[in-house]
């Protein structure tokens, strides 16, 4: 995985679990936490459930912005 790659699903990651955050009053850790085991259970990658969560909050995947060195 490229840094790009690996930066955009960290911020995929990042924006789900505040979503789980402001939904359940839970701290960030909890949070990482329920997304771990949400992908634990259903076998999917983690990046994959907070896209999953992403998608049902606002139907649009998130994007990062970086400055291409390519």
């Amino acid at each position: 995985m490229d840094l790009a790659a690996a930066l955009e699903s960290r911020t995929a990651i990042d924006l789900a679990a505040g979503i789980i955050m402001a939904q359940t009053g839970c701290s960030q850790k909890e949070a990482i936490n329920i997304l771990m085991k949400a992908s634990s259970n259903r076998n999917e990658k983690l990046r994959d459930v907070a896209l999953s969560v992403l998608a049902r909050f606002n139907g649009a995947v998130p994007t990062t912005h970086f400055d291409s060195t390519t």
